[in-house]
Parts: structure tokens; sequence; C-alpha cells
């Protein structure tokens, strides 16, 4: 029987042992408006509408006290409202909401992006928005972030992370600018009319300059031979050749191989444009010696039938530990070696950008410094000999 709800009134609720599994007290004022009551003991507002023979019950808010009582009748007032005079469902406005959080907008550009990334990335920015986005920001409607969210966030994140930080202020610019793109998101209702985690200032990073040195790549290339499986062996081998980019190398279609002319076109690549690259004869036959399956168009088979190879990772530390290579080298590693060589060889950095499809010459630099440190170990060595 429906009652005035008050504080006092939903103090007093308690859950019936002898009663119907679902129990709720509405409330008199507003038909619709209620208290459910759980077995545990836990209570929620709640709002049930629309016709008796379809009624629907959705969950407004935890109750805890009854002391903020009015200002949810209130709230559901207004959702009544919007539905019987705009047609507006609550229920289903409700869950828009939710899809429309920050959280849900950066969870959803993750798994649109993830077939794209190397392995490690997708887990990596679901780690970022876990730990450094977080539970409160996640929440908040996507329209009701702030600039001020953003920096607050990344100064949280810096204090213990810088570099973390700066890539997670850059994936939830992406994810926004992705909304607003892909999911047609009104970039006029965001906070401020545009991105709110444009025009961050991030913190200041060190180019990483770590590399495999002249005197280790022959025992680099005799570990990499040693690999029983076909395509492991041929992916890194072909990375020292070709210098290119891990997931561009994974992703690589034999359509896309032509070795009659010796060249080799990796598709949309970082750069958004198509980049084809000449190989060396002893790239191609690399290639020659891949074996092709049936029905699987990568060149570099993964474990899954028609797939392409997903996780080189366990492999290429295998590849390290026999070349007794301690010190922490990546894969993208072996990149940066290749430009490196190239610039201790006398190729100006705007000749090795062009080669490694570098959208900047900044980064090409970093491989002239690292060929001058080549240069200085190889001086150093050499006065050794002569002690």
């Amino acid at each position: 029987m429906p009652q005035n709800l008050t504080k006092t009134a939903i103090t007093n609720l308690r859950y019936e042992a002898k009663g119907p599994s679902r129990q709720a007290l509405f409330d008199a004022r507003l038909p619709g408006f209620g208290v459910r009551v759980y077995k545990s003991g836990r209570k929620s507002y709640v709002l049930q509408y629309g016709p008796s023979q379809a009624r629907r019950l959705m969950v407004l808010a935890p109750c805890t006290t009854g002391a903020d009582v009015d200002e949810v009748r209130e709230q559901a007032q207004t959702l009544l409202r919007r539905h019987e005079r705009d047609g507006i469902d609550p229920l289903t406005d409700q869950k828009r909401q939710q899809s429309s959080t920050v959280g849900a907008i950066v969870s959803n550009y993750i798994d649109a992006r993830a077939t794209t990334w190397a392995d490690r990335e997708a887990p990596r920015c679901r780690s970022r928005l876990k730990n450094h986005i977080g539970a409160k920001l996640s929440a908040l409607p996507l329209n009701d972030l702030t600039r001020a969210h953003v920096r607050e966030m990344h100064r949280k994140a810096s204090a213990s992370a810088p570099y973390e930080a700066n890539r997670t202020a850059q994936l939830l610019r992406a994810a926004i600018n992705w909304a607003i793109t892909e999911l047609d998101w009104p970039a006029s209702e965001l906070s401020g009319g545009g991105n709110p985690a444009h025009g961050i200032k991030l913190n200041q990073e060190k180019a990483r300059k770590e590399w495999i040195r002249p005197n280790e790549i022959p025992a680099l290339l005799k570990a990499i031979e040693a690999e029983p499986d076909p395509w492991i062996r041929a992916f890194f081998q072909l990375l020292l050749y070709t210098g290119a980019r891990l997931s561009e190398l994974l992703t690589l279609r034999w359509r896309d191989v032509d070795l009659p002319n010796a060249f080799v076109t990796f598709r949309d690549t970082k750069n958004k444009t198509d980049h084809t690259l000449p190989l060396a004869p002893d790239a191609v036959d690399v290639f020659k010696s891949i074996p092709k399956t049936k029905g699987n168009p990568y060149v570099f088979n993964g474990h899954k039938r028609g797939s392409h190879l997903m996780n080189p990772y366990k492999a290429w530390t295998r590849v390290l530990h026999r070349a007794e290579i301690e010190r922490r080298v990546t894969i993208h590693d072996v990149r940066r070696t290749v430009g490196s060589l190239l610039a201790s060889s006398g190729y100006s950095t705007q000749q090795i950008g062009k080669l490694l499809n570098h959208k900047s010459a900044i980064t090409a630099k970093v491989y002239a410094e690292i060929a001058d440190e080549a240069k200085a170990e190889m001086a150093e060595a050499m006065a050794g000999l002569l002690k």
C-alpha cells in the first residue's frame, strides 16, 4: 500500500522473509516512485512506469539514510514528465548515458583499435584507463569532462609515472577524437566546445636510445637462426633487413610482397599512408624461405587458422638469451638499430627518415646521435687494442 515516503518510513522499511522476492515501498505523493529493499537489507530508490501490461522498473540511486528522498523524488518526477511529454524512455536513456561516460568511450575506443595495435598496446591502454583515468573520472559523462579534470588526472599520474601520464592524456585525447569522428559525437556539446584533452602540457621525455651494437649482431643473427619456427625466424630476420615497424610487418600480406621486382608495400602505416620499401637480395631470399599456408593471406602465420603472428615477445626473449644480450632490448630497438647503422654508414637523417617512413625528421636525428656514440665506442676499442 503506497504511503508518503519519508526518512522515517525508509529507515523502518525491512525485508520480509515470507514476502515476495521483489519488495518495495511506493510513494503516495508520486505514483511509481519508491524504495526497493533487498534480502541483504540494502535499499535503492526505484521508478516504475509505463502501461500496466508492460511496466518497467529502473534503479535511480542507492538509498542509505533516506535523507535525500525529496531530492530523488524531484529527479523521478522530471523523468516521468519527459517520458509523458517527449516520449523519452527513462531506462533506455539511463543506459545511453551510462555508455556515454568517459570510461565507456575510452573502453570502446580501445576495443575498436585493438586489432591494429601491437599485442601489448591494448592491455597497456586498459591499465591506463583503470589506474590513471580511474573509476571516478570514468563514471563522468563525457559532456561534463573539462580540461581541468584532464590536467588534474595528468598531474596525479605524473607524480609516480610521468611517461605513463603522457600516454594516458594522449589516450584520452585520441578516444574523444574517435568519438567525434566515428560516433558523430557533437563537439559543440563537449566542455568548451571541443576536445578537453587537447592542449594538455605533457611531461618532457627523453628519447629512448637503446640499440644493438654492431659487435652483437653476428651473435644475434645466429640466435635468430636457431629459432625452430620458420615464421618467427623470418620475422626477426626481416626486422633487421627492413627496419619495419612491428605492427606493419606482423600484418603484412602476401599480396603486398613483390619478389620479382624486389619490393614490399606496407598498407595504412602509422603515417596513414602506404609505404613501399625496396628489398635487398638477402631479404628476398628470406621471403622465399617462408612457408605459405593455403587460406592464410598473411606472410607470418599465427597459431589460429587464417591469422597472422600475434605474440613474438617470448621468442624475442629467447633470442636475446641465446645471443647473451642481458640488458633490456625491445623489438622496436631493432628498428632503431637499423637507423643508427645507416647513419654511421653516412646516410643523412632525411634519407633514413624516408626509408623508414618517419613523418618527422626529428625521430631520425636520434639515429645520428646513436651513430656518434657508436663511433666513440669503436674509437675507444681501437685505443684499447693499441695499448
